[in-house]
């Protein structure tokens, strides 16, 4: 065998020694294909890296500058389903298949109405240690979700409406511990609904944080007289009466008033328009100097044609 033969041999048999991927890894992440995970983290992405193999599971891209992740950039991943992620804003769209989705520390102050709309089989959503201050009625529309972490937010309270969208989660464990919530009337729906519902699971470590008189104070052990939002039947009686007599007086006041304006006017018309005794057919206007401040009788001289 001559040796161009011969190294043309092992250059065709190195091919065959040397472990080919078919799933190249983006850079700079790293891959795991037995694990079926790709990481991100703290790379100073802007964006998803492309390329991300098909078998990724498991994605996180945590510790970058992404503002803004689009179903295009997850193309191609069937089989993903666990999405942890901190973005720059609260921009998000995804695969129907994700059931994982990790979005804690984004500094995301609402959920934008049909953020997570694509998400169909979404179970499991941490929103831990954001800025989020109230949940709409239709946050969570079409979502059947197992696990919501709202820990470390920025609520004070939640509303009627945050309360019925969180209640159409049948099977929903939700976590609500360390939020600044204010024990004023605007609680008291909030207060009830602890004690009936089953749903959350941190609720005896949800505590008041203003006023100082209540801080620290359970919310679940609140009631009415300490809210003081309660009023005697009789009171609301009393107070509704007042507003009709207090209606009833403005309105004579406000008759009284239209009447003597009226008056007013039509004496001063006849008292200006009178005939003047000292010119024929001429009238005595009456006026007012306001650099005197005292009124000055102006003889006019109108001649009769008559």
């Amino acid at each position: 065998m001559t040796p161009g033969g011969f190294y043309s041999g092992w250059a065709l048999l190195s091919l065959f020694l040397v472990p080919l991927s078919c799933h190249p890894c983006p850079v700079p992440c790293e891959c795991s294909e037995p694990a079926r995970t790709v990481k991100c983290v703290q790379k100073e992405l802007t964006s998803i890296p492309a390329g991300i193999p098909g078998y990724t599971r498991n994605l996180f891209i945590t510790g970058n500058q992404i503002a803004h992740v689009g179903s295009q950039d997850l193309q191609g991943l069937h089989n993903l389903v666990t999405l942890s992620l901190e973005l720059e804003s609260d921009s998000i769209g995804g695969r129907a298949a994700l059931v994982i989705i990790g979005l804690r520390s984004n500094k995301i102050i609402y959920l934008p109405l049909g953020m997570l709309s694509s998400l169909p089989k979404l179970e499991y959503l941490d929103l831990r240690n954001n800025s989020l201050i109230d949940i709409k009625n239709s946050t969570f529309s079409g979502l059947h979700l197992k696990y919501l972490d709202l820990t470390s937010n920025a609520f004070k309270t939640l509303r009627r409406e945050a309360l019925f969208s969180l209640e159409r989660q049948s099977h929903l464990s939700l976590f609500l511990k360390d939020n600044p919530f204010v024990c004023n009337c605007d609680i008291e729906e909030l207060v009830n609904w602890l004690n009936q519902s089953r749903q959350v699971v941190d609720v005896e470590k949800l505590a008041c944080i203003f006023p100082q008189d209540l801080k620290n104070t359970s919310l679940v052990e609140l009631v009415g007289a300490d809210l003081e939002c309660h009023y005697s039947q009789h009171s609301e009686n009393v107070l509704q009466s007042s507003y009709a007599a207090l209606g009833i007086v403005l309105g004579i006041i406000g008759i009284k008033l239209f009447v003597s304006l009226h008056i007013s006017a039509f004496f001063k018309i006849t008292f200006i328009c009178r005939p003047s005794p000292k010119t024929q057919g001429g009238l005595q206007f009456l006026g007012y100097n306001p650099m005197r401040s005292a009124i000055a009788f102006i003889p006019l001289y109108m001649p009769a044609y008559y």
